[in-house]
């Protein structure tokens, strides 16, 4: 009875220190631009870990370089891990814009810088 015991208090502390274990702040990577045009761009993220958050919120942060302002896109609540996206428009033609992914849960988290040029 005892092995049992010992056995199963083993068992449950393994998962309980599982449980401790997960990244409570979500994970996210910001992917590159797509359907560029002179206009307009969609911008891609993957949410790679929702943390301890049964929901987190997802957008983007852009920005034209000198600008001093930073746009942000609508946010989107997700219950699953996956890729996502958001179409800008009104840019100008020949400018580089620069983004990153960013999400919101039990904590913040943002993907890495990333630019693109309008033709």
């Amino acid at each position: 009875m005892s092995k049992l015991f010992i056995a199963l208090s083993l068992i449950l502390c393994i998962v309980m220190l599982g449980c401790y274990a997960i990244e409570p702040k979500p994970s996210v990577s910001t992917e590159s631009a797509s359907a560029i045009t002179v206009s307009g761009a969609t911008l891609n993220g993957d949410l790679k870990m929702l943390g301890r958050a049964s929901s987190v919120k997802v957008s983007f942060e852009w920005w034209e370089p000198n600008s001093g302002y930073v746009n942000l896109t609508p946010v989107q609540k997700r219950e699953s891990i996956g890729g996502f996206s958001s179409d800008i428009t009104g840019l100008k033609p020949g400018t580089t814009y620069y983004f990153k992914a960013k999400a919101e849960g039990e904590g913040t988290s943002y993907g890495l810088e990333m630019s693109f040029t309008t033709p």
